[in-house]
């Protein structure tokens, strides 16, 4: 096989390691920040907003809310993120359900402990969902449009903005100032560790695949 077509195949393999892995990431960080007054950014947010008031799973709203976000990001991306957000949508999904009654390691008497926690492992999972050449829909998908235009800010930086105007408005309809707070921080460390985590992929793509 020429060196062009094993690159091209050990490409897939990595992009497939990095969707399976961070799906779960993605969807187990969930089981820790939705203990405690914390609203994830995105179609999330709302969901997670809906769950609160109206007992509605997380899981399943979040796909329905998604779906003319991907069909937007198809139209502008392409194909291929449209098949890896649809993988990514219903992998987390189903997993986010799936868990939903796990009981997390560390409680609601720690609740900064849990943001930096859930904030942390999002943006690991986030990050190589991201890496992998898809979305998660919702605002890191127009983040992608964003970016285009605004190239000198980082990606994290672009989805941390459209994040908290998000997390405002669901803690308006929650009522909840202390959440304000939690969720500013936690959409901050889930932006740095995103940029951290499509750095690294950048920099082995550069030495692995692009050499």
């Amino acid at each position: 096989m020429p060196l062009e077509g094993k690159k091209r195949s050990a490409r897939r393999i990595y992009e497939a390691l990095l969707l399976i892995i961070g799906c779960v990431i993605y969807a187990l960080s969930m089981v820790y920040v939705n203990q405690i007054e914390v609203i994830p950014g995105s179609m999330l947010g709302l969901a997670v907003t809906a769950n609160s008031l109206l007992d509605t799973p997380i899981g399943a709203v979040n796909l329905l809310l998604n779906v003319p976000v991907m069909i937007l990001v198809t139209k502008k991306q392409g194909m291929k993120v449209l098949v890896y957000t649809v993988i990514i949508m219903a992998g987390t999904s189903a997993l986010m359900d799936l868990w939903a009654w796990m009981t997390p390691l560390f409680n609601s008497e720690h609740p900064v402990l849990i943001v930096a926690l859930g904030g942390a492992a999002m943006g690991i999972g986030a990050g190589m969902l991201m890496a992998s050449g898809g979305t998660m829909a919702g605002t890191t998908a127009l983040a992608l449009l964003v970016k285009k235009r605004a190239a000198r800010l980082s990606y994290g930086s672009i989805l941390f903005i459209m994040d908290c105007s998000i997390m405002l408005l669901c803690c308006l309809a929650l009522q909840s100032w202390k959440a304000i707070l939690y969720s500013a921080l936690y959409s901050f460390i889930v932006a740095k560790v995103m940029d951290l985590i499509m750095w690294l992929d950048g920099k082995i793509n550069m030495r692995f695949f692009n050499s």
